[in-house]
């Protein structure tokens, strides 16, 4: 079975023949923070000249794992492990990593969220193995960054990501074309652009499309200076400043777009 990052599996089994009756319970339990095993056996006898026994054993693993300076409490690596470490800015935040297709509720391999790291304690070395951090429960604003991704680790290592960044900002606006003869501004809808930070210049674009009043949303943003681009090259870039705090709703207001002579 399958939990909040715990796996679990639980069998019971009861047999019978001339010489004497028993009864078996297994109970083993995979957390990422340590692993326990419980083993029950109970014989009984048929004949009169022989007692009853029952036999438990409990068997229980923890380990300390280090990535550079970073480290955690894990059950027991075999091979090699993979950390997980959370953004500052999305400390204390719930992300599932390698979660069921059926949701959160169906169990994870690890999670963030109270501790900031994670752990996947049963990576398989010099093998291509895929991990998934799930988005599903961040604040709005929040990013992830990369979510899917591959690690491929050296026998007895291991590997250490970031879980994040650090664009919290919501950013809201219209787009509209500047008055021709008529001298009236239109909106511009259902058009597609992106949105390039020149204060950040290794920052990924960010995708938008403006809605039928051209208005759009864009989330995962930092404070600095972009150049808003539209797809339809019939129209001219536009510089804009976001400036705000963690979390923020900016609202760019209307923000006018020229089309190209």
């Amino acid at each position: 079975g399958r939990g909040r990052a715990l796996r679990y599996d639980v069998s019971a089994a009861a047999t019978r023949d001339r010489s004497e009756r028993g009864i078996e319970l297994d109970a083993d339990l995979l957390h990422q923070r340590g692993s326990l095993f419980i083993d029950y056996n109970h014989s009984d006898p048929e004949s009169d000249l022989s007692s009853s026994t029952n036999t438990t054993r409990v068997a229980f693993g923890t380990a300390v794992a280090f990535a550079g300076t970073d480290w955690t409490i894990a059950r027991p690596v075999n091979d090699s492990f993979l950390l997980l470490k959370t953004h500052p800015r999305l400390r204390g935040q719930r992300i599932p990593v390698n979660a069921d297709s059926g949701g959160f509720q169906e169990g994870s391999q690890a999670e963030l969220g109270f501790w900031s790291e994670a752990i996947l304690s049963d990576i398989n070395s010099y093998q291509l193995e895929s991990v998934n951090l799930d988005s599903t429960y961040l604040k709005p604003g929040f990013q992830l960054g990369e979510e899917n991704f591959f690690v491929r680790n050296r026998f007895r290592s291991g590997a250490k990501v970031v879980a994040g960044t650090g664009a919290t900002l919501i950013a809201r606006g219209v787009l509209v074309v500047r008055p021709g003869k008529e001298g009236k501004a239109t909106a511009l809808p259902l058009k597609a652009g992106d949105l390039i930070s020149l204060s950040d210049p290794e920052a990924e674009p960010l995708n938008f499309f403006t809605n039928r009043q051209g208005v759009f949303h864009i989330e995962g943003l930092r404070p600095g200076e972009f150049r808003l681009r539209l797809w339809d090259e019939s129209f001219s870039p536009r510089l804009i400043v976001i400036q705000g705090e963690e979390g923020d709703e900016i609202d760019l207001g209307t923000i006018m777009i020229e089309k190209q002579k």
